[in-house]
């Protein structure tokens, strides 16, 4: 009997350690991603580039070329996916981190993963936000609009650094 009690003690604390690294995963990819964005604003003011460099391909390269091999770019890719589709799930619900709390299958690899396309990310978001399902085509629209509007806010961001 105290064999038992033991176990399920030891099941208890190794859940609940389970948890907690599962919420510090959330938050540290979106730490990766506000530190990415930094860091592509100090490209965007003090680094020179040739032509065909973008300014979010040159901040991959100053992080994955200083990470001595640890990180490579393709995983740096998906760090910072994650971080900003955990961001946009997370503007939906006010920045009210109980989202992703209240959901323990969830996943930080769920929002990392390559099999669900940007459409299909944008169709998921919105049975979040209103519970209807949307067309792959709408999903599309709102990905474009999404996009668009990014990249204005990222201008405007930038310009205001300056």
């Amino acid at each position: 009997m105290t064999l038992i009690i033991n176990l399920y003690n030891l099941s208890i604390e190794e859940y609940m350690s389970t948890e907690i690294m599962r919420c510090h995963q959330f938050r540290y990819y979106l730490l990766i991603l506000e530190c990415y964005k930094k860091l592509q604003t100090f490209c965007y003011n003090n680094s020179q580039r040739k032509k065909s460099i973008t300014i979010k391909s040159q901040a991959i390269k100053m992080i994955v070329d200083s990470a001595g091999g640890i990180l490579k770019k393709q995983t740096l890719s998906k760090l910072i996916r994650g971080g900003s589709r955990i961001r946009r799930l997370l503007e939906i619900s006010n920045n009210n981190f109980n989202i992703l709390d209240a959901f323990p299958d969830l996943q930080p690899n769920f929002f990392t993963s390559t099999s669900m396309n940007v459409i299909n990310f944008e169709r998921w978001l919105i049975l979040v936000k209103k519970n209807i399902i949307i067309s792959a085509k709408e999903g599309k629209d709102l990905y474009r609009k999404y996009k668009d509007s990014n990249k204005k806010f990222r201008l405007e961001n930038l310009l205001l650094v300056c």
